[in-house]
């Protein structure tokens, strides 16, 4: 995972991001605060899971995946950067979106292969700046 946030914390670096949203399929309260501490070495903040927004949870809770899943969609379309997943039909569909919008390329992670099968499954990413 250190290497991913290295990654990560290079192309945040790159547009001056101080926060990160990460979309994942993994959203166990460890993965996330190693997560959350892996970036904040880097300066960065992890933000909230959509689902635990003030905003969101005043109006209605997520019903189901599919639902979450296009709330993070759109999320990741309206970032000012994206990361993917090599091999991700996620994190095509989104990167795909956003080119076709504003004509902007994305950034992926590729040759990870060492990765833990939990990781290498879903782990797309997306930061914005303040």
């Amino acid at each position: 995972m250190a290497v991913i946030v290295r990654y990560i914390a290079t192309a945040a670096a790159g547009i001056h991001a101080q926060r990160v949203y990460v979309a994942s399929d993994n959203q166990a309260p460890s993965f996330r605060s190693q997560l959350a501490a892996l970036l904040q070495q880097h300066g960065l903040e992890l933000l909230p899971l959509a689902q635990q927004s003030a905003a969101y949870t005043a109006v209605e809770q997520f019903n189901d995946n599919l639902e979450h899943s296009l709330v993070e969609q759109e999320l990741c379309l309206q970032a000012t950067a994206f990361i993917g997943t090599s091999g991700s039909t996620w994190s095509s569909q989104v990167a795909s979106e956003r080119y076709v919008q504003r004509q902007q390329a994305s950034l992926w992670l590729a040759g990870f292969a060492n990765l833990p099968v939990k990781l290498q499954r879903g782990f797309d990413y997306f930061a914005w700046t303040n």
